[in-house]
């Protein structure tokens, strides 16, 4: 056999793969992640109730006391698609968070589902991803966190997870948004 009949067909096997897994990674890739919360259905009172315990915690942090606030993700996914739209939503399952994007490319709607840690740095929200997937493709983090990283550094999402002065603690616990007001935070 020679050469280029040998070369003639590896690049017909390759081609064969790649025909089959583009469409099989874009299949998957624009499932629905499981857990994805759906919109929910009284979204203006679940938007209305975000904005009351904001209001709430500034009012106790003027008064000097310290309080604490449980968000659902329900009202926090209410709240963000009255203010940007509906590309992200928030789940939290027991003290993880799980975030929801919604990409558009072309004609393709593409989920990325990332799960991680929150926590609190330099007066802004932090997110330390655990497990990654783009639809229901699982994604190795070593892969993506420097992209991550990037998007979370970015001057325009440092401003966006930037707290207000009356909060001062931030943590996920028994499946909600725990907001903390302390008058030493002033």
């Amino acid at each position: 056999m020679s050469f280029l009949g040998t070369f003639n067909k590896l690049f017909r096997l390759i081609f064969l793969l790649v025909f089959l897994a583009v469409p099989t990674a874009i299949y998957f890739a624009v499932q629905d992640p499981p857990g994805m919360p759906s919109a929910p259905g009284d979204a203006d009172q679940q938007a209305e109730n975000f904005e009351q315990k904001i209001i709430f915690l500034e009012r106790q942090w003027e008064q000097k006391e310290t309080t604490e606030v449980g968000i659902s993700a329900a009202e926090i996914n209410a709240a963000y698609a009255r203010e940007r739209g509906d590309t992200m939503r928030v789940a939290f399952i027991g003290n993880q968070t799980e975030l929801f994007l919604v990409q558009r490319i072309a004609m393709l709607t593409i989920y990325i589902q990332a799960i991680g840690k929150t926590g609190v740095s330099q007066r802004r929200i932090t997110f330390t991803p655990t497990d990654l997937k783009i639809g229901k493709i699982p994604v190795p983090l070593t892969m993506a966190n420097s992209l991550i990283q990037e998007k979370l550094h970015d001057p325009a999402m440092q401003e966006q997870l930037r707290l207000p002065a009356f909060i001062s603690t931030v943590k996920i616990k028994d499946s909600q948004l725990v907001l903390g007001t302390s008058p030493k935070g002033r």
